[in-house]
């Protein structure tokens, strides 16, 4: 194992926070919808894109972007039944404002807060936006920003990540500065100076690829983890944040494969609790772009002198069997409700959301 291979596992036993699973077992997929007050069957419809989920100790939540640019949010308190979706947006100065984006939103829970944060990239300017919600409304779209910088997406159909848990860190890949991965912590309040993942001998250099973070950051020094995509070889890197400083960079694999993805398509990672030890878990779509072949592997700490279990395959029966060209997951782990989701295309630019409880699945439990 390489030296850093092993600091980033070990510090990512350390330091990620120890969930607890008891959630309901979807061990099926099932799509997110339902029927509203009104007694009106809905189901989510997105167009195409990669989704965004989170969890808290309650509740699981699924966030999806519109064919009008919109988005829309869904929540579960069951892992079964859904609420019929709320718009992000709201009123302002006796005007109406709503988040619009090109791509994915990100979403996460502050556990210290209690609120549900949702960050994109504006559709017109590439701005980096959030917004918070309170269970009742959002407040007005606010910049990720500070004095003298703002938060501004390599282009505007790019995603940004979010990490929830003990804090709020978002990150993107920063238009104006070679295009690496820059990220953010909220100092309550406010947005501290944006830094790049890197160290002195490497940055994480995936523009334009996708990158995520797992569920769970602290807001100013403690633990934390990245996960992108290399746009040359299509490989999937990680790095840890540890003692105040990035470990890493590795490619994610063992002797005998490496985790690729097809066309730079973001994976999907959270921690995770195996045997009463903290783990990791990182899903992605294979590189032959089946979106219904899904591979995921998980931290081992060396049990196979690698670091990561040997990948497997989920197979996703299609609905229409048509191919939603790689569209990566999402995933989050919460202490009761777990959820693994991703869009079906059931028809030109317009596809379904499915998911299912990813620690039902092989070696996740």
């Amino acid at each position: 194992m390489k030296p850093t291979t092993r600091l980033l596992t070990i510090g990512l036993a350390l330091f990620l926070a120890n969930f607890a699973s008891r959630g309901m077992a979807q061990s099926t997929p099932q799509q997110v919808k339902g029927i509203s007050s009104q007694g009106v069957e809905w189901q989510a419809l997105t167009v195409g894109i990669q989704v965004a989920v989170a969890t808290n100790s309650t509740t699981e939540y699924v966030a999806w972007t519109l064919t009008d640019h919109d988005i829309d949010l869904s929540s579960s308190v069951d892992g079964v039944t859904w609420t019929t979706p709320i718009t992000v947006g709201g009123t302002y100065s006796r005007g109406t404002w709503k988040a619009q984006t090109l791509n994915a939103p990100a979403i996460a829970v502050d556990s210290s807060t209690g609120l549900l944060w949702v960050v994109w990239t504006d559709s017109t300017t590439s701005d980096l936006y959030y917004s918070t919600y309170n269970g009742v409304a959002w407040i007005y779209r606010q910049g990720v920003s500070g004095s003298g910088w703002a938060a501004q997406n390599f282009f505007a159909g790019a995603s940004p990540t979010v990490g929830g848990g003990n804090g709020i860190t978002v990150a993107w890949i920063e238009s104006l500065n070679g295009g690496g991965i820059y990220y953010s912590n909220w100092t309550y309040p406010g947005w501290s100076a944006p830094k790049i993942v890197g160290n002195s001998n490497w940055t994480a250099s995936p523009s334009p690829s996708g990158f995520s973070t797992p569920s769970l950051t602290q807001a100013l020094s403690g633990p934390s983890a990245m996960y992108w995509v290399d746009y040359y070889s299509q490989d999937i890197f990680g790095a840890a944040y540890i003692f105040g400083a990035w470990v890493g960079d590795n490619a994610i694999g063992c002797n005998s494969w490496t985790a690729q993805t097809f066309d730079t398509n973001a994976p999907a990672a959270a921690n995770f609790t195996l045997k009463g030890q903290a783990n990791a878990m990182l899903f992605w779509i294979n590189l032959s772009g089946n979106d219904y072949q899904m591979a995921y592997t998980y931290e081992t700490f060396g049990g196979n002198g690698c670091g990561w279990a040997n990948p497997a395959t989920i197979e996703i029966v299609p609905a229409g069997g048509l191919t939603n060209l790689g569209v990566g997951p999402a995933v989050s782990v919460g202490s009761r409700l777990s959820i693994l989701a991703w869009p079906e295309l059931i028809s030109s630019g317009t596809s379904t959301v499915w998911y299912m409880n990813p620690l039902t699945l092989p070696g996740l439990h």
